[in-house]
């Protein structure tokens, strides 16, 4: 049997409802067909974005999470496989935030993956060893520079 390797992309925006991203979902997918990507997952920040398309094998997702007004950092986690929009719950501290993320995402039927750890004053490894039930962890970002370095 021969080893197939699939190439995807689990966190990435569009611009729709006022997310971060670059362009509309259909120009996102064709940017990733155009580049010989396999599957995307459309994470858009506290939408739930169900795009469907024949170019690509599409994964629901959505990140969970924004910029905290407590002052503790950007919170954010990817939600995929969901069945349901998840809301963001400040709980003032990152673990307890972290886990009320964690938890939606779980109770919505979806995987948890913590986003852009390290990434100015998110949160750190120590931070996410003090959460359960998330299976990934991002371990590299594109968005720019992090604590990292």
């Amino acid at each position: 049997m021969d080893n197939l390797w699939y190439k995807g992309n689990l966190h990435t925006h569009t611009s729709l409802l006022g997310s971060t991203g670059p362009a509309s979902p259909e120009n996102v997918v064709r940017w990733y067909k155009e580049h010989g990507y396999d599957w995307l997952a459309i994470t858009d920040h506290n939408e739930l974005t169900e795009y469907e398309t024949n170019e690509l094998v599409m994964v629901r997702g959505e990140e969970v999470g924004k910029h905290m007004p407590s002052g503790n950092g950007p919170i954010h986690v990817n939600g995929f496989g969901i069945t349901r929009p998840v809301e963001f719950i400040d709980l003032d501290e990152k673990v307890p935030t972290m886990q009320a993320s964690i938890d939606g995402i779980l109770a919505a039927g979806g995987v948890a993956s913590l986003n852009h750890p390290n990434d100015r004053d998110s949160f750190t490894h120590e931070h996410a060893l003090l959460t359960s039930g998330a299976s990934f962890i991002e371990v590299f970002n594109g968005g720019g520079p992090g604590k990292n370095n």
